[in-house]
């Protein structure tokens, strides 16, 4: 069978930080998901922080995504935020989990990032479990240092909390013969020439994406990187690939990554 996944940073913070106009933008992402000419199976948000995102993008794609895992927790310290995870499924979802990191500075300070995971049921194939993850940023402004648990350097943050989400990982996926796809924003640079060689090596992961097939190499428009994936784990045998659309335009500061894979 033919599975779908689509992942992307919808950039909906809290009021008054980030784009405006967010449930505009929200509605905007949901009709372009459901007019998609093939919808995805599952879909992967980043940075769903904003309850009036969560609320529309719930109300507009659960007839269509009917299953669906949104991180429950509260904002951190309460003027923060929580992860801003979410997938939604075509598919019962089976099994669902997220795990917060350990260690993390500047902003993320007022944020619960982490990594979270669901298993869909697909009948007559091997269990297959899907994750998303938002990995610490970069920058920090100084008045955030004197909340800063560590002075360990931001790229050595971003080991650590791949790290954790490797062991989550791990801890999750109940069987090794299992189809496994690793997405979000991952705020590592594809040609940064420690961390991206480091993300495949710690995480034991393929990146599936095909630039003959994608017109677009750039995720992010603001740093002018790729640094949205879709993984599988090495020892997956699903045979696919994935690409970057432009599909939702200027509703996010973030292009989509879409993932067709045979599993």
């Amino acid at each position: 069978m033919v599975l779908k996944i689509l992942t992307l940073n919808v950039t909906a913070l809290k009021w008054p930080l980030g784009l405006n106009n967010r449930e505009k933008r929200m509605k905007n992402i949901a009709k372009k998901i459901l007019l998609m000419e093939s919808q995805p199976d599952v879909v992967c948000f980043q940075e769903l922080f904003s309850p009036i995102a969560k609320e529309t993008l719930t109300k507009l794609l659960k007839i269509d995504y009917p299953h669906y895992y949104i991180d429950p927790a509260g904002d951190k310290y309460f003027i923060g935020v929580n992860s801003g995870l979410a997938i939604f499924s075509k598919h019962t979802i089976t099994k669902k989990d997220i795990h917060y990191y350990e260690l993390y500075r500047g902003e993320e300070n007022f944020a619960k990032k982490g990594v979270m995971g669901v298993q869909i049921y697909l009948p007559e194939t091997k269990p297959t479990f899907i994750f998303t993850t938002h990995i610490q940023t970069g920058g920090e402004l100084c008045i955030f240092k004197p909340f800063n648990k560590t002075t360990m350097q931001e790229k050595y943050i971003k080991v650590k909390q791949m790290t954790e989400a490797k062991r989550f990982i791990d801890s999750f996926v109940s069987d090794p013969n299992s189809n496994v796809f690793i997405t979000g924003d991952f705020n590592i640079k594809s040609t940064d020439e420690f961390l991206y060689p480091t993300m495949i090596n710690v995480l034991n992961v393929k990146d599936t994406f095909d630039r003959e097939r994608s017109v677009l190499e750039v995720t992010s428009r603001n740093s002018g990187q790729r640094i949205d994936y879709i993984l599988t784990e090495t020892n997956d045998n699903s045979v696919g690939y994935s690409y970057i659309t432009e599909t939702f335009g200027e509703n996010s500061d973030h292009r989509a990554v879409v993932g067709k894979f045979y599993i």
